[in-house]
């Protein structure tokens, strides 16, 4: 891979860092948004979230916004990655705690060298393979001394589909900026925004009959929807697409 300069290297090492931070605290917040009325609605809670990002990055970024077939077609793809691995995720974390949620969603990480492994034809190193293999461990520790519930089953099994998911499309949006089909600031918007759209459609299909019970307190719920949304989807898909310039599929999903 050709170098690249050292100072954009570390803005976007710093930016992953910074999202990391964001979405490890996301996973806490997930948990209370449902516990807080959300539970029957997540499709509700991914739209509200989604939207808040959605909006800030178009507001930003809208001089950026190119639409024909083939961008529109590539946002389509990768905006419909993110919201089947936010949709599994949710739904999985209602039966697993957020630290087992956090773990299994993390699994990305050892599964973005394989998926860039089928699209590039080259083979993860032997440090991805000991990841595999810490990963495996942890697991097991995780649930050593008692087999886990059918309810804990299925949130596992959900969460790591969701992380599939995530990381193909990391490998998908790194596909298309180092081919230069997309300009990064283009790629970000229409994801969000078609991420958006699905997530919208599917609780106004799904869980619409369900609004009447919803019983929110807003006072409680709009700040952790304004980090969710704003630095957790905004910032955090900005940044992500912004590094894939200068940072390996691995090492992004890494950090």
């Amino acid at each position: 891979m050709m170098k690249q300069p050292s100072r954009q290297r570390s803005i976007s090492l710093i930016m992953l860092a910074l999202v990391a931070i964001v979405w490890g605290a996301g996973f806490v917040l997930a948990d209370d948004l449902l516990a807080s009325g959300f539970v029957k609605t997540p499709g509700l809670q991914n739209a509200l979230r989604f939207a808040s990002g959605t909006v800030l990055v178009v507001i930003l970024l809208w001089k950026d916004i190119r639409i024909n077939k083939k961008t529109l077609l590539y946002g389509l793809v990768g905006g419909a990655m993110l919201f089947g691995g936010f949709t599994l995720q949710l739904q999985g974390q209602n039966y697993i705690t957020p630290a087992h949620c956090g773990l299994f969603t993390a699994l990305y990480f050892v599964m973005t060298p394989f998926v860039a492994w089928v699209v590039y034809k080259k083979a993860p190193a032997m440090l991805v393979w000991v990841a595999v293999a810490i990963a495996v461990v942890g697991l097991v520790i995780l649930n050593v001394g008692k087999m886990p519930t059918r309810e804990e089953t299925l949130g596992m099994i959900l969460t790591t589909l969701g992380s599939l998911l995530f990381a193909m499309q990391i490998v998908w949006s790194d596909y298309l900026l180092k081919k230069e089909k997309m300009q990064s600031n283009n790629l970000v918007v229409l994801q969000l925004i078609v991420a958006t759209a699905l997530f919208i459609l599917y609780t106004l299909i799904f869980e619409s009959n369900r609004y009447s019970a919803l019983q929110i307190n807003v006072g409680d719920v709009w700040w952790k929807f304004t980090i969710m949304g704003v630095f957790g989807s905004g910032f955090a898909y900005f940044a992500q697409t912004y590094a894939q310039k200068y940072v390996s599929p691995s090492q992004t999903s890494l950090i």
